[in-house]
């Protein structure tokens, strides 16, 4: 409730003065002469009409005086000024007086609203009614004259006229609106005529200078608020024709001393008498029978007061603050109630004790006490032990409120209903024992009894209202049971310490504390100790989940239960002992107790629950018993600092996500182990190794997700498949054996497992699911045999260095697919799989499509296959094919492959092949080539294998050739110098044809070679100068195509490409033949001492 209320007008009184307005309106448009004209005279407006009379119906806003004529001439016509127009001076702040006429019957609705300066007026006797808010606000206003023929004054008439000192309100008026008079403060005495039969809602509230009202006997309603805080009303002597009084209507009358309540009145309403801080006595008389809530609230000066019999119902806090007043109510059945205990009242309190007597006299008359009424004690601060008598049934609603030096309190076995916030506030109380008469507690009984130690409750009670011990957060609570057990039902959550007793006594009897029950502990945050008595047997779901104090407690052996997640962030549990008569750890039990180190399991422990251990991230050891055959989903998941755990064999189930973030090193599952559930090792981010036991037939989904350390694993033969996410983001995961009892591999079952190197898929696959090996992309070769009929989107994707190879029914292989990023393929002969050999005979045609940083390629003679474009696009690439006598030969590079240095010799698995050729069309098309190194075991260079390398400058043949085919230098326009050796004996056609740039040509066979057709073609011969041996300088310009040269010169010998450990350097050349005297960027040919030459890449 509203204490300090002020009269406001709500939006029901905006709502009624609408619906006034609107039936003010249809009657005005009913009943008045049809509007005629306007006319305006001595700043006043006028509205004339057909019947001769006029209204006055506004003004000029700085008028000063007015004087409204009886009658005004318009066009030779007199019209009769009968009325005060709405709102026709509202407004007129400089408005100080004003003459109405004889001839006006009607002021209008709001006709002087907030006419400030307007000090006097007077009211003709012609006029009728006074409308709403007639003269509100008009605050200079000191007199006014209400004539006999007034028969109402409406809503707000005079409200606001702060210096109205007087008013005479005649025996013709009969109603007085709501508000009328409202906040007149000047206003001191007023006479209501005997025609007025009610004094509606506020209609002087607010008139703090009143000092006498006089009511007569004709008035048998008063509103709400009527004499709300009319501050200097002395007395108040309501007439026998009153029957209502409306809530406050006296509230805030602070100097009213006395006040006489007729018969005729049954109730006296909520808070009529409020605040009336000088009332000394009231006499109720018999009529009354209901005494509404805080209808004396706070009258501090009240010492007497008569309550009938015939009372038959007092509403909360009507005597609350009356400091002075003790009372009784005296029942007509001869029991009383103790009303108000008076804090100031000689009678109680000089002293901090007080006994309520079980009989009170009264009349000459005993009457026995049975209760104690609301607020009966309310604010008693000093009062440290009160007694209450076995005849007292009821507590009363604030009862004891707010007293806070009340240290005890006896309840006796006779009350049976304690009601909503009796005890409230008492923060003194140190225990509440509840007798087991009780029935029912109300709501708030005990809050904020902030010293509360201990509270018993018997099994009496039935109904506990919501907020009965709220803000008691020291006690503990017991609640007895009819076997003479008892549990701790809640504790506050400032308990400190807890030494629970084995023991309660109650009324005599001894009652045996067995149990701690769900939630009772919980949230004690500052918890640090408890001490559990060997009596309890049981500890409930959630006892002590939040103690985060709690550093250490042990559990007695009598205890054979222990609920969930009792023990739940505990953060500050550092140790436990459980006893050996627990046969379970149940689910989440010691959540996220961070602090713990070690448990012990007890040997009778036969299952560990869900999530039993999770986020025990100090937890380094745990021993767990043969007893135990089950561990639950999450049970020691995110133990951090767990790095080694022993498996009984007596286990054989493991739930989902159990080990889940340890920091397990290894594991070894006991040979009873069947199942590993979904997410056992997830994120166990140190486990390096595992061993899984041929009794597993399951690996759930996600199961080694995350173990990065995880280095090899083998799959026993139990299992059939690979779950999904299995083995994801096992990056150190370098090698797995897949059994042959597989039949599907999961979706993402060894994604980013970054260090797998290979992956054979057994026989009996039939399934790879989508990105299954996603990210591997260590991962270099894949075997997959025919019976895998499905491969999902994206298995490999990210693997791009592996070579895949798929297996065929005839024990053929070929290669399917190669990785984008791949850099080498070393194609094996036979792939031996599953104990049996399988050739590769082929290459897929589009298999190495995309491979665009392929550099090195090796095809072995099984090949047969091999289409032209199987190297479409991997424009770095050298291939080589391998032959059966362990020698090979480039048969393609790619097109934008810069220089090539063949080697001699190719070491494949560890057998060398000797490169002894350069294969048809090898590097056709390399336009990109500019410097080439061919071994001396090369003996053969295929048709146009340099065809078209445009950007070749120079080419060194080697002593093993013999012959030079066709076509197989055509078409290079930058080749500038070329060496053929002594032990070529021919040149095929068109072979150097077309190299437009040639400038220097060294032949250092003795014999001319024989060329074919046109070999030289398109050679500038004027520009380019041969070079042969001296003795065979005739030979060569008489021989076919080499005398076209017109410069041939003498001085080589025969080049080798070998250059002997004496030799040293004679002179030095570019790649295009010039002679230079020290080395120059890029490619030098060096002419050594010994006659050989040799290349040299100066950078």
């Amino acid at each position: 409730m509203n204490l300090n209320y002020k009269p406001i007008k709500t939006k029901r009184t905006m709502t009624i003065y609408k619906l006034k307005i609107m039936l003010l309106l249809a009657v005005m448009l009913c009943g008045i002469p049809a509007f005629a004209d306007e006319l305006s005279q001595n700043d006043l407006n006028f509205k004339l009409y057909d019947s001769g009379t006029a209204e006055v119906s506004s003004s000029k806003s700085s008028i000063r005086t007015a004087d409204i004529p009886e009658k005004i001439t318009y066009e030779g016509k007199d019209y009769t000024v009968i009325s005060i127009g709405r709102s026709a001076f509202s407004g007129c702040k400089s408005l100080a007086s004003v003459t109405i006429p004889n001839s006006v019957t009607t002021i209008g609705y709001r006709a002087f609203n907030d006419c400030k300066s307007l000090v006097s007026i007077s009211i003709p006797k012609s006029v009728t009614t006074i409308d709403g808010q007639t003269f509100r606000g008009c605050s200079s206003l000191t007199s006014v004259a209400i004539p006999n023929s007034v028969t109402s004054i409406g809503d707000d008439a005079f409200s606001g006229c702060k210096n109205l000192a007087s008013v005479d309100i005649p025996n013709s008026v009969t109603s007085i609106g709501e508000y009328a008079f409202c906040d007149c403060e000047s206003l001191a005495s007023v006479i209501i005529p005997n025609s007025v039969t009610t004094i509606r809602d506020d209609a002087f509230s607010g008139c703090k200078s009143l000092v006498t009202a006089t009511i007569p006997n004709s008035v048998t309603a008063i509103g709400l608020r009527a004499f709300y805080n009319c501050s200097s009303l002395t007395a108040i002597d309501l007439p026998n024709s009153v029957t209502t009084i409306g809530d406050q209507t006296f509230r805030g009358c602070s100097s009213l001393t006395t006040v006489t309540i007729p018969k005729s009145v049954t109730t006296i309403g909520n808070g009529v008498f409020s605040y009336c801080s000088s009332l000394a006595s009231v006499d109720i008389p018999n009529s009354v029978t209901t005494i509404g809530s805080d209808a004396f609230y706070d009258c501090e000066s009240l010492a007497s007061v008569t309550i009938p019999k015939s009372v038959t119902s007092i509403g909360n806090g009507a005597f609350k603050g009356c400091n002075r007043l003790y009372l009784y109510q005296y029942k007509k059945d001869g029991t009383a109630t103790l009303l108000n205990a008076g804090i100031y009242s000689d009678e109680i309190y000089r002293k901090e004790m007080f006994n309520i007597p079980e009989k009170v006299l009264y009349k000459d008359t005993y009457y026995t006490v049975t209760g104690i009424g609301s607020d009966a004690f309310s604010g008693c601060k000093s009062l440290a032990t009160v007694t209450i008598p076995s005849s007292v049934t009821t507590i009363g609603f604030r009862a004891f409120y707010n007293c806070s030096g009340l240290t005890s309190i006896d309840i006796p076995n006779s009350v049976t209903s304690i009601a909503d916030r009796a005890f409230q506030n008492c923060s003194s109380l140190a225990s509440a024992i509840i007798p087991g008469s009780v029935t029912s507690i109300g709501k708030n009984a005990f809050k904020d009894c902030s010293n509360l130690a201990s509270a018993i409750i018997p099994t009496t009670v039935t109904s506990i209202a919501d907020g009965t011990f709220s803000g008691c957060d020291k006690r503990i609570e017991y609640r007895l049971k009819s076997d003479y057990t008892a549990y701790i039902s809640e504790v506050g959550k400032s308990v400190k310490t807890a030494d629970i007793p084995e023991k309660i006594t109650y009324e005599e009897k001894d009652y045996t504390v067995t149990s701690i029950e769900n939630d009772a502990f919980k949230g004690c945050n500052k918890l640090t100790f408890v001490t559990i008595p060997g009596s309890v047997t049981s500890i409930g779901n959630n006892a002590f989940r939040d103690c985060s104090s709690l550093a250490s407690i042990t559990i007695p052996n009598s205890v054979t239960s222990i609920g969930d997640n009792v023990f739940r962030n505990c953060s500050s549990l550092s140790s436990i002992t459980i006893p050996n008569s627990i046969k379970s750890i149940e689910e989440s039990i010691f959540w996220n107790c961070r602090s713990l180190a070690s448990v012990t399991i007890p040997s009778a422990v036969t299952s560990i629950g869900k999530s039993a251990f999770y986020g025990c991230s100090s937890l380094a050891s745990i021993t767990i018993p043969n007893s135990v055959t089950s561990i639950g989903d999450n049970a020691f998941r995110n133990c951090s600092s767990l790095a080694s755990i022993t498996i009984p064999n007596s286990v054989t189930n493991i739930g989902k996500s159990a080990f889940y973030g340890c920091g397990l090193v290894s594991i070894t599952f006991p040979s009873s182990t069947k199942s590993i559930g979904e997410g056992m090792f997830w994120k166990c981010r140190s486990l390096a190794s595992v061993t899984i036991p041929s009794t597993v037939t399951s690996i759930g989904k996600s199961a080694f997700l995350g173990c990065s350390s995880l280095a090899s694993v083998v799959i026993p033969n139990s299992v059939t498949s690979i779950e999904e996410r299995t083995f994801y983001g096992c990056s150190s995961l370098a090698s797995v054996t897949i059994p042959n009892t597989i039949t599907s591999i999961g979706e993402s079952a060894f994604q980013n497992c970054s260090s797998l190197a290979s992956a054979i898929i057994p026989s009996s696959v039939t399934s790879i699911g989508k990105n299954a090996f996603k990210d591997c992309d260590s991962l270099a070769s894949v075997i997959i045999p025919g019976s895998v009929t499905s491969i999902e989107d994206g298995a490999f994707k990210g693997c791009d260095r592996r070579v895949e190879y798929r297996l065929k029914s005839d024990y053929t292989a070929y290669v399917s697919e190669v990785g984008d990023s791949a850099l080498t393929a070393v194609i094996p002969e036979k792939i031996n799989y599953e104990e049996k050999d399988y050739t590769v005979t082929s290459i897929k045609n589009d298999a190495f499509t995309g491979c665009n940083n392929l550099a090195f390629v090796t095809i072995p003679s099984s090949v047969t296959n091999l289409e032209s474009t199987v190297f479409k696009d991997c424009n770095n690439v050298f291939v080589y094919r391998l032959t059966g006598d362990y020698t090979a030969y480039v048969s393609e590079a790619g097109d934008s492959v810069l220089s090539a240095d063949i080697p001699e010799k190719l070491d494949i698995e560890g057998t060398d092949y000797t490169v002894t050729g350069i294969g048809d069309d090898a590097f056709s098309g390399s336009t990109d080539l500019v410097s080439i190194a061919i071994p001396n075991s090369v003996t053969s260079i295929g048709k146009n294998a340099f065809r078209g390398c445009k950007s070749l400058t120079s080419v060194v043949i080697p002593e093993s050739v013999t012959s030079i085919d066709d076509y197989t230098f055509y078409g290079c326009k930058s080749l500038a110098s070329v060496v053929i050796p002594n032990s070529v004996t021919s040149i095929e056609k068109w072979a150097f044809a077309s190299c437009s740039s040639l400038k220097k040509l060294e032949c250092k066979a003795a014999t001319p070679p024989v060329c074919k057709a046109l070999v030289f073609n398109g050679i500038n011969k004027r520009n380019c100068t041969l070079y042969v041996p001296k003795e065979s300088l005739n030979a060569y310009k008489s021989a076919p195509q080499w005398k076209d040269f017109f410069s041939i010169e003498t001085g080589i010998k025969a080049v080798s490409t070998s250059t002997s450990a004496s030799a040293i350097e004679v002179e030095r050349y570019t790649i295009d033949g010039t002679h230079i005297a020290s080395p120059q960027k890029g490619i030098n040919i060096i002419r050594m001492s010994d006659g050989t030459v040799k290349k040299v890449l100066v950078k």
